[in-house]
């Protein structure tokens, strides 16, 4: 019974820290503050406009986190696998080769 309240309040946690960090996401307030606004009409009630765009911005949000949690359980149940491992590293080693030849090329 004890573990079953650990792992609620365990969540409850980790939910409470997520809100707070997006809530003080300077992104986000960057958004409504500086974006936001123009696709606003003057001549029309603010406070349903705002209400719209907000809750449009969420389901987008929630639409794109979704998302990025599946990929990510994908991910990491499968990353594991050698020919995973394997591939992970030719293209890491691609790319390091791919901008020490780059780096040759640019003149001082």
């Amino acid at each position: 019974m004890k573990q079953g309240r650990r792992d609620k309040a365990h969540r409850l946690y980790v939910y409470a820290k997520g809100f707070v960090v997006e809530f003080a996401n300077p992104k986000a307030l960057l958004y409504f503050a500086a974006i936001l606004p123009q696709f606003l009409n003057t001549n029309a009630p603010m406070a349903p406009q705002f209400l719209i765009m907000g809750l449009a911005t969420l389901a987008l949000d929630i639409i794109a986190y979704s998302v990025y949690a599946l990929v990510g359980a994908h991910v990491a149940k499968n990353v594991g696998q050698p020919w995973i491992v394997s591939t992970l590293n030719k293209a890491a080693g691609s790319a390091l080769l791919l901008a020490a030849f780059k780096m040759t090329r640019v003149a001082n």
